[in-house]
């Protein structure tokens, strides 16, 4: 699968040496800047449009309506234990069942910038940066920020993803 600041999302056969279109099947959702992530079937994607989209890979039709923000999405979607997680331009790591959409926080998790880059999980918290210069560990049971964190401040913005390595997360700033 993969997709495109076209907006829309597509399949390449391997063995046939053919590429579908998955979704839309007419116009475009916006511009897709992350990668698309596919869990039992799922592709999860989020779009310019400020929307997160879950998919059907078998019937390239909606598994739920399309949970909104209230800002871009260009981060790539993680989906662990039956939960995606998504950021946005809205300043907002978000949690939603992974089967509905259905948010799973009571509030989602404010940063002060935009969240851009891909999370990681590690050992029951989820790990991202942000446009604020800040780095974030946060429960994913609660969405609140790990007790005795104090999130880590570089000097220009978090928009890649984090690396779990060793027990240690490592994290690469514009600076």
């Amino acid at each position: 699968y993969y997709t495109g600041s076209q907006g829309r999302i597509y399949s390449f056969e391997l063995e046939r040496g053919y590429e579908d279109l998955v979704y839309p099947d007419d116009g475009y959702i916006g511009a897709i800047v992350g990668s698309p992530a596919v869990v039992d079937g799922i592709l999860y994607v989020g779009s310019s449009d400020k929307k997160l989209y879950a998919i059907n890979t078998s019937t390239s039709q909606l598994a739920w309506e399309p949970f909104e923000t209230e800002g871009k999405i260009w981060s790539t979607p993680v989906v662990y234990n039956g939960t995606v997680y998504i950021g946005s331009f809205d300043h907002k790591m978000y949690a939603l069942d992974a089967l509905t959409g259905e948010p799973k926080w009571a509030e989602p998790f404010e940063a002060e910038g935009a969240i851009v880059g891909t999370p990681v999980i590690y050992n029951d918290f989820i790990y991202f940066g942000s446009l604020d210069q800040r780095f974030y560990a946060v429960d994913i049971a609660t969405g609140t920020l790990k007790e005795g964190f104090t999130p880590f401040k570089a000097d220009n913005w978090f928009w890649g993803r984090a690396v779990v390595y060793d027990g240690n997360i490592i994290a690469a700033s514009l600076d």
